[in-house]
């Protein structure tokens, strides 16, 4: 797919609105890759290589493409090691808190009442 005459573009991935869209523009802009945004039916064909026909389609230059993808890639790597330990938190240290301040809280009163 051609968007300007000086470059060609290549279908990069759909995501799901325009924030996020703006999301992962930016963090491809912030590691020197400049993307497009087109909304299907905007000049886009959607259908082909089994695109979704809603969101927001994501094109990189043909050059870009793979580095596109590997940083996509580590983002979602990144996403799914912080869901692991916030789980690990909620599930392990919230009830371990707990726990240590309930033994505190009952040895300072069982010493006081002595």
């Amino acid at each position: 797919m051609i968007l300007e005459h000086s470059q060609e573009w290549v279908y990069l991935t759909n995501v799901y609105n325009q924030k996020e869209a703006a999301i992962v523009c930016n963090f491809l802009l912030q590691n020197g890759i400049t993307a497009k945004k087109l909304f299907p039916g905007e000049g886009d064909m959607p259908e082909e290589e089994g695109r979704p026909k809603a969101g927001v389609n994501l094109y990189v230059s043909k050059e870009n493409l793979p580095e596109a993808r590997e940083l996509l890639q580590i983002k979602e790597q990144k996403v799914s090691t912080l869901d692991k330990s916030s789980l690990f938190f909620w599930i392990v240290a919230i009830p371990g808190l707990i726990l240590f301040l309930w033994l505190a809280f009952t040895l300072i009163t069982r010493v006081m009442t002595k």
